[in-house]
């Protein structure tokens, strides 16, 4: 046993231990301390020997070996290399060998306070983060001098469906401590091209190279910033460190690079730009060394930051268990804000004219929403403001103006200059002198590129220079709509891995922008239809999901444009794709019953087919293969845009009679009120479900998580549609907050809907839905001749809730009524009503549906609509809450009662009502033999009414559905109720047959009061009882999580 002691000792030598000092760095005084060399030698030790670290390891490493004599074993280093998280090095000590293909540091290199973070901070410095203010220009600025903050969201996991989406207020916020607690240091930017990924990567960069404390990767050593399409399959990580970011004279070598940050995992931040332009290794058994680090299966304890594009967010299954941030591009506000300080700072008149444009043609959310197409903008206007006196009217026309911006610059060198052009001709291409034959020569590349299974948006230099000649690529890069980029490249020496690389500059093309390959691609699309009909249909028939077609719609839209018979081609191609995917989903889109989700994929599908014939401008030669897009007769969209307006008034002004178009559905939804959730629940079921989930999730969060729910968002509330929300409690705010990201997503913010008003005078409408149109009011006139217009004299369904309508504009339509004979629903919600609409409203005597809910703010107003109550018989469903009723308009509501015998659902609201009017309203109400749901809301004596409700109940026998609300009284507090009172109506409830829900808000309710209903409910004779419903906070003492447990129709609001 002692020899074999001996023969280790022995083997411990001063060169095995002279070449491990050399793979230890700076962990050594920790693995000194676990081999128990005393402290103060160790700080000697590294007093000794500054600048040496190595020399300092191996001055330990003696020290250990001579003090522990016979312990001084293999198997002690190397349990003590573990314990430091030096677990390869470890396996190789076991063995009493090293790695022999890691070569030796040199010491101060593995310092990371070294050269390694100097070099680093210069090439962000004066490299990546200094940007071009035009793709032409070749005068370089600082980003920090130039940035302008893009919309920037987190999202975070949500009980059912998407996610969470928290605004951020700048990038200063990616990498939050909350989102570290979820899922460490990992986190995806993903966004649209052009939405800004890149350039905040490169604030993120600038950042941290000036050493500035509010950055976010402030607290890391080195930071390392990657773009993934200069990365090659099965390129190791240190390799590509050495080909893109540090210098040809540097001494690093990529095996000490890895080991560097593997020693150092929790001090280095890597970003990857660009994971969609990134190529994989295709075959399943090279290395996957870039994927194994975005997996998790290296360097997982490192800051890991991937940005990509949102398609391949959804492909990248395998990248799990990250942050996702979202950036958005700019706001408007960010628009006006670059537009004014950044690029017009000195003309600021000829900039507010821009934005002025800009706002007239809806293009800052569109176009102007994206960074680089801003810039563009800018450049246009700039250069020749006199291109905008005549705006363009499509998508083709406006990348044609932008496109003219690429004007040759200062002369350069000619490419042929180049030692990459050595034994090249001249002769490689004809000479290109307008903008236009360079696009087109640039096309086929564009096209074979973006039409990969994975898009290829760079290029090697010299496929390029085969492809398309010297000329061209000089061309365009002179224009400015190529950009060049160099990237050095390794030849490693055949003689030893470990021997210096040899390096010679390599070039990598790709175009300013991916709309600007798109645009290119799309016009040489059109142009093959004409020479190679077959070899078209090759390229369009790989056309095959609807995610396929939405990612090449820029590609497609621009094809169109510039052929008609592209169009007729590429819709006949998403026509079978509509039939294979999409028309089994149809119902469910048109009822709303589909989840919201897929609804907003299926209406991004309809978009592109109608921007594709809008494109085209097919004068109504492609309706025939459009009629998809209104199946059964009805057009039903949401949240659309001005540009997507255009398209549809296009559309219909084409439409024959054999194109039956009979409903016409433009939906603006949003969560700010509880009748705007209505009316999202009018519109889709599915929505109102999925909200009714989030309510019973988040039932069960404690008041003080509730708070810390909201107040992570509450002070990000910047969008539309989240402003407004403030007066919810944090119970309602987190429980809707979910669904308003949705719809955020899915809608834009402010849509002209001139061009449809104007169109559809030509269609035989039964129904025109109109909600949630804020700025209807400026087309009122339209709306109004096209309610005049004979061809809508047999409009059944006419939806114009929540536009926000002044008096005056109501006013103004009130007198079309009149044409409107055969009118059976009516729903004006929300809007200002006054009393000629009253007069008008009594000639529709056809009226069945009649929604009133905050429209009538004057009490003399509110008496014209009651009386004319009692001029429609037909009347069978009555919405009439928030609305101002003095005493005498209530006898008149009253009295108009009595005439509805076919009243089926009534719904009014009685905060402003005296307590004396409502024996004989409920008297009224009780006689209305027919009535199925019944609310009295808003109620100031709960009690009272209790009452008088279990005497009338008797007579309602056909309620399915009973709903009733209290209110504060003086002192803000709500009304404690009475046990005898709400059992008696609740014995009588019980007793109906066809009941199906009892809902009682705010009042105060005992728990024993509540145990009490819940007996009473559970041997309710109707078979179709579902729901008893209280307020979740009003139950004294609120100790329900037992019962929402065990009862599976409470329900807790």
């Amino acid at each position: 046993m002692a020899g074999c002691r001996e023969d280790v000792a022995r083997s411990l030598d001063d060169k095995f231990l002279t070449r491990l000092s050399s793979h230890i760095g700076k962990v050594w005084m920790h693995l000194g301390r676990l081999l128990r060399v005393d402290n103060v030698r160790l700080e000697t030790m590294r007093a000794d020997n500054p600048g040496n670290l190595d020399e300092a390891v191996f001055q330990m490493l003696l020290c250990w070996r001579q003090e522990s004599g016979a312990n001084a074993t293999f198997q002690t280093l190397g349990r003590a290399l573990e314990e430091c998280k030096k677990h390869e090095l470890a396996s190789y000590v076991y063995e009493g060998k090293l790695p022999e293909m890691l070569p030796p540091s040199s010491g101060p290199m593995f310092d990371i306070d070294s050269q390694l973070k100097k070099d680093l901070r210069w090439f962000y410095s004066n490299k990546l983060c200094k940007i071009p203010l035009s793709p032409w220009e070749g005068q370089k600025i600082p980003i920090g001098e130039i940035y302008t903050n893009v919309q920037l969201l987190m999202n975070t996991p949500n009980p059912q469906e998407g996610q969470l989406q928290v605004p951020l207020e700048s990038h200063h916020q990616l990498f939050s401590s909350e989102a570290k607690q979820r899922y460490g240091s990992r986190s995806i930017l993903r966004g649209k091209a052009g939405s800004g990924k890149s350039t905040t990567v490169a604030r993120l960069a600038y950042d941290w190279a000036e050493m500035d404390q509010n950055s976010p990767l402030a607290s890391y050593d080195l930071l390392f910033v990657l773009r993934m399409r200069n990365m090659t399959p099965n390129q190791s990580f240190g390799d590509a460190i050495l080909r893109q970011l540090l210098p040809m004279d540097s001494h690093y070598t990529k095996e000490n690079l890895e080991r560097l940050i593997r020693e150092n995992e929790e001090r280095v931040a890597i970003i990857f730009d660009g994971y969609d332009e990134y190529t994989s290794p295709a075959d399943a058994a090279s290395p996957h060394y870039v994927m194994d680090i975005l997996r998790g299966c290296r360097l997982r304890h490192c800051c890991i930051l991937v940005t990509m594009r949102p398609w391949k967010a959804l492909e990248s299954e395998e990248i799990t268990d990250y942050t996702v941030y979202e950036v958005r591009g700019f706001s408007p506000q960010n628009v006006d804000h670059y537009i004014l300080e950044k690029s017009f700072k000195n003309r600021p008149e000829m900039g507010q004219q821009l934005i002025s444009y800009l706002e007239v043609n809806d293009l800052k959310e569109s176009i102007a929403c994206i960074p680089l197409l801003t810039s563009l903008l800018c450049h246009l206007w700039r250069s020749d403001p006199t291109v905008l006196d005549k705006p363009p009217t499509s998508l083709g026309e406006l990348f044609s103006c932008l496109c003219a911006c690429f004007q040759p610059g200062a002369k350069e060198d000619h490419p042929s200059s180049s030692s990459d052009d050595e034994g090249g001709s001249s002769e490689d291409t004809e000479e290109v002198d307008e903008v236009n034959d360079l696009l087109e020569a640039m096309g086929p590349t564009a096209l074979d590129g973006l039409f990969r299974d994975q898009q290829e948006l760079t290029f090697l230099y010299p496929t390029l220079k085969s492809a398309l000649g010297r000329d061209v690529l000089h061309k365009g890069k002179k224009t400015g709509l190529l950009i060049f980029e160099e990237k050095l490249s390794f030849k490693t020496s055949l003689k030893s891995k470990l021997s210096r690389a040899r390096r010679k500059k390599a070039k990598r093309v790709s175009f300013y922008h991916k709309s600007i390959q798109e645009y290119c691609a799309g016009i040489h699309l059109a142009r093959v239809l004409e020479m190679n009909e077959e070899k078209f249909r090759g390229y369009v028939l790989e056309i095959t999901s609807v995610l396929r077609a939405i990612d090449l719609s820029y590609v497609l839209l621009f094809a169109s444009w510039k052929s008609l018979d592209a169009a007729r081609a590429i819709l006949t191609v998403l026509v079978n794709i509509f039939q294979k995917e999409l028309e089994p989903k149809t119902d469910g889109f048109f009822q709303g019953s589909l989840g919201l989700r897929e609804c907003h994929q299926m209406q991004k599908f309809f978009e592109l087919c109608l921007h594709i014939n809008y494109e085209s401008q097919s004068e109504g030669s492609l309706n025939e293969q459009l009629q998809f897009v209104h199946s059964c007769g009805c057009v039903r969209l949401v949240g659309i845009s001005t540009y997507t307006a255009e398209a549809l008034a296009y559309y219909l002004n084409y439409v024959t009679e054999s194109q039956v178009v009979d409903s016409l559905e433009l939906i603006q939804l949003s969560m700010q009120s509880t009748t705007s959730i209505r009316e999202l629940g009018r519109h889709f079921p599915s929505a109102e479900r999925l909200h009714t989930t989030y309510m019973q999730v988040y039932t069960r969060k404690t008041t003080k998580e509730l708070e810390g729910l909201r107040d992570s968002c509450m002070p990000k509330v910047t969008t539309k549609s989240l402003q407004g929300m403030e007066h919810w409690n944090n119970y309602e705010f987190v429980s809707k907050f979910h669904l308003v990201q949705v719809l955020e997503d899915w809608q834009s913010s402010r849509t002209n809907l001139c061009p449809v008003l104007g169109a559809i005078s030509n269609l035989q409408l039964t129904k025109l839905v109109l909600t949630g149109q804020q700025h209807l009011g400026k087309s009122v006139s339209l709306l109004r001749e096209a309610l005049e217009s004979g061809n809508l004299s047999n409009l059944r369904c006419l939806n114009l809730s929540h536009c926000e309508m002044t008096e005056m504009e109501t006013e103004f339509l009130a007198r079309s009524l009149c044409n409107l004979r055969e009118l059976e629903e009516l729903n004006l919600a929300n809007n200002d009503l006054g009393k000629e609409f009253g007069g008008e409203l009594a000639k529709l005597n056809k009226i069945k549906t009649l929604v009133l809910e905050g429209t009538l703010h004057n009490a003399e107003v509110t008496k014209t609509f009651v009386k004319a109550f009692e001029s429609l018989p037909h009347l069978s469903y009555l919405e009439f809450r928030h609305n101002t009723m003095d005493e005498d308009g209530t006898r008149i509501f009253t009295n108009s009662l009595r005439q509805l015998r076919c009243l089926q659902a009534l719904r009014f609201s009685s905060s402003d009502l005296p307590f004396d009017v409502f024996p004989e309203l409920l008297e009224v109400i009780g006689k209305l033999e027919e009535l199925k749901n019944l609310q009295v809301l808003h109620i100031a004596q709960p009690n009272e009414v209790l009452c008088y409700l279990a005497r009338i109940l008797p007579s309602l026998s056909k309620i399915e559905d009973l709903r009733i609300s209290g209110f504060k009284d003086g002192a803000g507090n709500y009304v404690m109720i009475d046990e005898s009172e709400v059992m008696e109506l609740a014995e009588k409830l019980c007793e109906l047959g066809h009941l199906r829900m009892f809902s009682l808000l705010q009042v105060r309710i005992s728990l024993p009061l509540l145990t009490r209903m819940i007996e009473s409910f559970t041997d309710c004779k109707s078979s179709n009882f579902e729901i008893l419903r209280i307020s979740r906070k009003l139950v004294t003492p609120s100790h329900t999580s037992e019962l929402f447990d065990t009862v599976k129709f409470l329900r807790l609001w």
